[in-house]
Order: structure tokens, then sequence, then C-alpha cells
């Protein structure tokens, strides 16, 4: 369920618009674009289908039809949504797609098992960094250091020491782009989850969250439980390495579900999420 104090005024989607006036990375004004995340190479295309959630009655569901086309927050400019097509979401998409074995429903994998795929570990991270920080224009805001590093194609990228990029692999159809979420399970264990941006699309789960431990009166955090590595430290790969084994950066990989999304635990979470926060949900063809 999700935090709404408006229920009885009828349907009304969470988040804001999912527009921004200047742009996340450079913070230009105008020329805004459809920035696809993660990129539409690693097949978020026409044939995702795209819709806004909303609450009704009490209950969290899809407002409208929903669209074909992707998930896409229109929030980088021409310039910089080019650039970062150009040099590292090639190599995102081929990440994805050598993990497609891992997550296909018909495969066994073990629940924290590493698969023998290589990646560009510096371009992969370049990638979905930009693509959070499209979903979370607040993030240049708060965070200038981390666009300027970007931009500047600085050979490591270091986020500030408040935060940490982390990743895990997903099976479940539905996608999802949320900015500022806080989530709590109100319901058994006390759990919670922060993030400043977070990004499921199959075959991968990313978040741009808080270093864990700093807010322990909250509970147990849920990436650390379930087991998502920390890789920070991919952003200071150079570009050049495009051919690293994921068995020798990572020491586990475990297949996550969004609480939200999960019959079984739904009910046991409230997530809040600030009035300019987007929130964009789809579902992949199977």
């Amino acid at each position: 369920m999700t935090a709404s104090n408006s229920a009885a005024r009828g349907p009304q989607f969470l988040g804001g618009r999912p527009r921004s006036r200047v742009c996340a990375l450079c913070g230009r004004a105008g020329g805004i674009t459809r920035a696809h995340v993660p990129p539409q190479a690693a097949g978020n295309t026409g044939e995702v289908r795209r819709y806004r959630p909303g609450v009704l009655a009490g209950t969290l569901g899809p407002q409208g039809v929903p669209q074909k086309g992707g998930l896409f927050i229109e929030s980088l400019c021409a310039d910089c949504n080019s650039w970062a097509g150009a040099n590292y979401d090639r190599a995102y998409a081929e990440f994805a797609k050598r993990l497609e074995f891992a997550t296909n429903p018909g495969t066994l994998v073990l629940p924290r098992e590493v698969p023998a795929v290589n990646l560009a570990p510096g371009l992969v991270a370049r990638s979905i960094l930009v693509g959070l920080m499209a979903v979370n224009p607040r993030i240049r805001i708060n965070h200038p250091t981390i666009a300027e590093q970007l931009l500047s194609e600085a050979p490591e990228i270091r986020l500030p020491g408040q935060l940490q990029l982390r990743v895990a692999m997903t099976r479940q159809r539905s996608a999802r782009l949320a900015a500022a979420s806080t989530m709590m399970r109100v319901l058994g264990r006390r759990q919670f989850n922060l993030s400043l941006a977070e990004v499921w699309f199959r075959p991968l789960a990313w978040a741009l969250i808080p270093e864990p431990g700093n807010t322990p009166q909250f509970g147990e955090d849920l990436v650390t439980l379930e087991g998502w590595p920390d890789v920070t430290e991919w952003l200071c790969y150079s570009t050049d390495r495009t051919s690293v084994d994921l068995r020798n950066i990572v020491r586990a990989f475990p297949t996550v579900v969004h609480p939200r999304t999960d019959p079984r635990q739904r009910d046991s979470w409230v997530e809040m999420l600030s009035d300019e926060a987007p929130l964009l949900e789809g579902v992949i063809p199977r």
C-alpha cells in the first residue's frame, strides 16, 4: 500500500508529472527530450506498456489504459541524451542481454549465484547513473559533483560518501521508475528501504541509496538484508575495461522482487513519495 490522504477525492496519480523544465544532467533549460530508462537497446522499446499508478478508494493500481512505448522520463536535453546513448548505453544493453538466461523463469539459478558473464563495469555504471539522475532530477541539485564528473568524463566517478549504487537481478515482468521513495514494513519484521532513485526493469534492479547504517531507528535495511551488491566502485573502472568477469567483482548476485509488486508481502509495506517525485510503472512483454 502507499501512503495517501486523498483517496476520498477519487483517482489521483502519485508523484509529479514526469517532466523537468531543465536538464537533469547539465541543468540547461529547454529542449527536454524523452530519456528511456533503462536504454531502449536493453529492451525498453515500444512493446513495453507504461502506466501511471494511482490511488482509488484506498487501493493502489494502474490508472487508465497502459500505453505502449517503453518507460521514459522527460528530463534530459537532447545533447545529454544523445551523449549518454552514444557512449554508455550499448554496454548496458549488452550486459542485460547476457543476463537474460539467468532471469528466465524456466532457468534454475541458485539464490545468490553470480552468473558467468562479462561486462564493462565503468560503462554500465555510468549508463545507469545517468538514468537514475533522469528519474530524479534533484540528484543534480543536491549532489552537483556527480553531474560534473559525468559531463567531464572523469576517469573515475566518485559518489558523495553517503551514497551507494546497488544492483540485483529480477525476473518480474513489472517494471518501475521511482524517485525519492521511502518504504517501511509495518507488519512483521521492522524493515525499510530508502532510495534517491530506483530502476526495476528485467533482468536488473538498481537503486541509488544513502549509506545503510545511518538510520537504525527504521529497522533493518532491505537491500542489505537481500544482499544487493554495492557496486559503487564500478564507477571507478576505466571505460577501456570492456570485458570483466562479473564473478570477479561481486560475491553474490541475488534475484529479488519489489515488495509492492509481490502479492505475498505488498500489504505489509507502506510507501511514501514526495509530491515532486516521479513514479512510473509498466509491464514487460513475456
